[in-house]
């Protein structure tokens, strides 16, 4: 289970990736639009009030009922497996999108949402941020949508390991690489949604972020892909395939953060961290992969050689993981596994095969990226 553990207990150590957390909300009628419910304030120039702006009225209050009801369900509680609260954040952003897409674009609206971003970098790890613009509460909204599948997903994947436990572990598995491919279109559809940049905002709704996280789903979709392709065995090159495909979807999502650096106030150094400590172990099981197979073929030296390589990648993520005494356990755990497997390897060499270590690894194969995300549909 070393790879599933591993994506389950670096977000246990607060990898970076984590949904930001509602707050306080205000959606008030402009005063222009209402004051109470079927009366307009036209009264400093004496305008008599029609049946048709009484009506109005009624329906601006009423919206920002709903808006102010539909965020309390969607944000108040934290995400503990029940379905309800996982349809009442849909709905909540369905009705955001609703309310952006109003007649002419006017919205009659004063608005004041509160968001603890914790990918948005400070000292104490979150900051606090107020939104007052509805575009900005919808992309918010559908970032903690998407982060919410997939702090659903990673529970699953821990629910593996939990002990005593009677779980199917290869439908898991497939229940997870589902959840995380929808997180990955709901961070897509954010990204796509229109919205003013503006300043001081949280690092998620800028729109790189949005497209950067997004890939991080994929990744570790594809992770727990590769990991199944593994355990039954297949045909080393195509796992190592598919952990190069995870190690591209981290990079990616690297490069689209790097990019857009301009558009952030900061960015909480354990996202980055994350992103190479999965890109590096990834690629270094690839190349595991890739010995393994060397190994079947009876090429023992190419296969220690090329194991060698791997041990050496993973050996990067070792300034990554020493201040956190988590990942440190995920790193040494790799490590030491990668270091019996060449023991193995030498030991076999010198009893049975007797063949000279290779000057070269062997040849690796491209990056295969199986999982797609599925498109939410605003």
């Amino acid at each position: 289970m070393a790879s599933i553990r591993c994506l389950a207990e670096l977000e246990a150590a607060k990898a970076g990736c984590q949904r930001p957390e509602g707050l306080d909300h205000e959606v008030k009628p402009k005063r222009e639009a209402a004051t109470k419910r079927g009366f307009l304030k036209f009264n400093t120039v004496n305008k008599a009030v029609s049946e048709e702006e009484r009506e109005s009225a009624c329906e601006v209050l009423d919206d920002c009922r709903a808006l102010c009801n539909a965020r309390a369900h969607a944000t108040q509680h934290a995400y503990d497996g029940d379905e309800e609260k996982m349809r009442h954040m849909v709905e909540y952003v369905k009705l955001l999108k609703r309310s952006v897409d109003t007649e002419e674009g006017s919205i009659p609206f004063e608005c004041s949402f509160g968001w603890k971003s914790h990918i948005t970098s400070t000292k104490k790890g979150w900051i606090d941020f107020n939104l007052k613009s509805l575009p900005q509460e919808l992309r918010m909204a559908t970032v903690s949508y998407g982060l919410t599948l997939r702090e659903c997903a990673l529970a699953s994947l821990a629910s593996l390991d939990a002990e005593g436990a009677a779980v199917d572990e290869e439908a898991t598995c497939r229940d997870v690489v589902s959840l995380l491919r929808e997180s990955s279109g709901a961070l897509a559809a954010a990204a796509e949604t229109e919205m003013d940049q503006g300043y001081n905002i949280p690092s998620e709704i800028c729109q790189t972020m949005a497209r950067a996280l997004s890939q991080v789903c994929l990744g570790e979709a594809q992770a727990v892909t590769a990991f199944r392709a593994e355990a039954k065995r297949l045909k080393g090159h195509l796992v190592a395939s598919l952990y190069f495909g995870v190690s591209a979807f981290f990079e990616e999502a690297r490069r689209l953060i790097k990019q857009g650096a301009g558009e952030f106030n900061e960015i909480h150094e354990p996202l980055i961290k994350y992103l190479c400590f999965m890109s590096w172990s990834a690629t270094a099981r690839g190349i595991q992969a890739v010995a393994l197979a060397s190994k079947e073929e009876e090429r023992v030296g190419e296969a220690i050689t090329t194991m060698e390589g791997a041990r050496q990648i993973l050996k990067k993520c070792n300034p990554l993981a020493e201040d956190d005494i988590r990942w440190m356990a995920v790193y040494e755990k790799e490590c030491q596994r990668f270091k019996d497997e060449l023991t193995k390897m030498r030991k076999e060499n010198q009893l049975v095969f007797f063949q000279t270590e290779t000057k070269d690894a062997a040849a690796y194969p491209e990056a295969k990226q199986v999982c797609k995300a599925i498109p939410f549909n605003l």
